[in-house]
């Protein structure tokens, strides 16, 4: 049974106290103290609300904002100790795969905490049920956490509403199979037959039974399976003590913190302490939020308050390198809408950890009817998409290029890679948006701030403005919704995106081979023509020897002698002659000479004579 009791040893006139104290949200504790013992927050302070002093012990209650690792300084005559609270939301059903059966008893309202632990022991006695099983619970809480059904029963008094009402919440059962008309265990009926009996005694206004299940991490983030650091299957305590010697000189405390470290700890430094909690930051989709870090939310004794520490972000559940602690600011330009859990860190030099849990909680933010995009250089591109906190650094560099502006004007729609592996940002005008009819004129002015008109290059003076930090390639604007019916003289097409569909997947994949068979077929042809070199043709032995040549169809069809199908050769070149044995067989000898035959050119009377012209006469000067 847990109760969290500081042990008296008389024998050795020592008191022990707890050194870690683990509790569920509603779960009631109780710390007896010696009298005179001085309780207040770790580092100096006052405690908080959950926790109060009756007389010597310390009550503790924590709610659902008490989520964490609370440190708390105990001094008995002059001598300290350190406790470590570790509070965590509770998801196990009690019943398991099966509805639970729930007594409630109700109360009007609350002075405080100590009226509500008065109420959750009081019950623990009479109904004889263990403290660490019994919650308190006020009713809004108590529905976020259970899904639950109210049963009607005869015994049941009339439904009233109070001033801050709480439940004292009793388990009561478990439901044998799923038929909703089920009785009410035997069990249940005894421990509220018990209540009701009782209700003077435990001052209780009215008791009724539930139905229902303890809700998952899923049903109460909205769909998201968000795990806490602070969670712990049980709820049980370390049975772990820390002596207060009754002696003059100091002790030294020795409570042991969850410290992720692989240097050595130095003993003489004390691990840095919560002071404070952090509140929950309030975002929209694609705009630049900010929360201010309190200055003493922690305090080191040695290194002093929180900016003296190395802080960082860590997310309960996926990814925090989209949100960013940096000059006591925790920035973040969130692109997913939905409730994110994380916890800031802080550590001191020598690596001692501290940390604090806040919620980010991400709201829709309004549809645009336009957006521009920025081709990113490739080295610029490639931070941003690896590290999407850096979006915050680019819109206050945005936000900067326009005098006058500020970063709520600028919302970043989304951050995508196009086919060469470079970064393009889609980000929209907040104040053009939210104009009823499309403003063209304005979004044109806009761009032709920003690039060049024809080549949609960026032009000088915006990326001076842009600094070297973000260089971009290319600009472009795509109108949306109305705006997409009107034309604006720009490059309308954005640029091609990695999509992850299968359609695209595949039209990219068949483009791709087309281009290789294409270079492949290009590579043969020329292959083919490089290698293909003009034969050298063989001299002719007609032609090299310098012989006469006789073909054959200059030989008459006639000849008797011979028949040949190739040219035929003679050693030399001679007056036809009447032969009878020829060396060549083809060889026939023209006809005899006639007198008929005259020369061209001459005259009757003188055969073979050419006709000469006279000069002319000599003519004295």
């Amino acid at each position: 049974m847990k109760i969290l009791l500081l042990l008296l040893l008389a024998t050795t006139g020592r008191a022990l106290i707890p050194k870690e104290v683990k509790l569920f949200v509603g779960e009631v504790g109780r710390v007896e103290l010696d009298a005179g013992t001085e309780v207040e927050v770790a580092g100096g302070g006052e405690l908080p609300s959950w926790m109060a002093l009756d007389k010597d012990a310390l009550l503790v209650l924590p709610g659902r904002d008490d989520v964490g690792k609370h440190l708390i300084q105990v001094t008995t005559k002059g001598k300290e100790a350190v406790i470590e609270f570790r509070v965590s939301e509770e998801y196990q059903n009690p019943c398991g795969e099966t509805d639970s059966f729930w007594i409630e008893a109700i109360y009007e309202g609350s002075e405080g905490i100590a009226e509500m632990v008065e109420a959750a022991e009081t019950i623990h006695q009479h109904a004889e049920i263990d403290l660490d099983k019994i919650r308190v619970y006020d009713p809004v809480y108590g529905k976020f956490v259970r899904n639950v059904t109210k049963i009607d029963m005869e015994e049941e008094g009339e439904a009233e509403s109070y001033a801050k009402p709480f439940h004292v919440v009793v388990p009561g059962g478990c439901v044998e199979g799923s038929e909703l008309d089920q009785d009410v265990p035997p069990e249940t009926l005894e421990v509220m037959s018990r209540l009701i009996e009782m209700l003077d005694e435990i001052k209780a206004a009215d008791v009724a039974v539930f139905r229902g299940r303890v809700r998952t991490r899923k049903e109460r983030n909205g769909g998201q399976d968000i795990i806490s650091t602070f969670d712990f299957s049980t709820g049980a305590p370390e049975e772990a003590f820390e002596a207060l010697e009754t002696t003059t000189t100091p002790v030294k405390t020795t409570t042991r913190r969850n410290i992720r470290t692989t240097t050595a700890r130095n003993s003489a430094d004390s691990a840095p302490v919560k002071m404070a909690s952090l509140s929950s930051m309030q975002c929209k989709r694609g705009h630049l939020c900010s929360l201010t870090i309190p200055a003493k939310l922690f305090v080191d004794k040695e290194d002093g308050e929180t900016n003296k520490l190395k802080l960082q972000i860590h997310a309960i559940a996926g990814q925090a390198n989209w949100i960013k602690a940096e000059n006591m600011q925790i920035s973040a330009v969130p692109l997913e809408v939905g409730e994110f859990e994380m916890r800031l860190e802080a550590r001191d030099k020598s690596n001692q950890m501290v940390s604090a849990p806040f919620f980010v909680s991400v709201q829709p933010s309004a549809i645009a009817n336009h957006h521009f995009y920025f081709v990113m250089d490739r080295p610029q591109g490639e931070r941003l998409l690896t590290q999407p906190h850096q979006l915050v650094g680019f819109v206050k560099q945005l936000a900067s290029a326009f005098p006058g502006s500020s970063t709520e004007n600028v919302t970043i729609e989304r951050v995508e890679k196009d086919g060469d592996g470079r970064a393009i940002i889609y980000w929209s005008n907040t104040t053009l948006n939210a104009e009823k009819t499309c403003p063209v004129d304005d979004l044109e002015a806009m761009k032709l701030v920003m690039a060049t008109k024809k080549q949609n290059k960026p032009k000088t003076d915006f990326t001076r403005a842009m600094s070297a930090q973000y260089m971009i390639r290319r600009i472009g604007l795509d109108l949306l919704g109305g705006c997409k019916k009107q034309t604006v003289d720009t490059d309308t097409s954005s640029p091609s995106v990695d999509k992850p569909s299968r359609e695209s997947g595949f039209g990219w994949l068949a483009l791709a081979a087309a281009l290789a068979l294409l270079l492949l077929l290009v590579a043969i042809a020329l292959c083919c023509c490089l290698s293909k070199k003009p034969k050298k043709e063989k001299p002719s032995e007609f032609v090299s020897k310098g012989l006469p040549v006789v073909f054959p169809e200059e030989v008459a069809d006639e000849s008797d002698t011979a028949a040949a199908n190739t040219p035929m050769l003679v050693k030399e070149e001679r007056p036809p002659l009447k032969i009878s044995h020829h060396e060549n067989p083809l060889y026939k000898p023209p006809g005899e000479y006639t007198k008929s035959f005259q020369p061209r050119n001459s005259t009757p009377g003188h055969a073979g004579t050419p006709v000469q012209k006279l000069p002319p006469p000599y003519v004295v000067p």
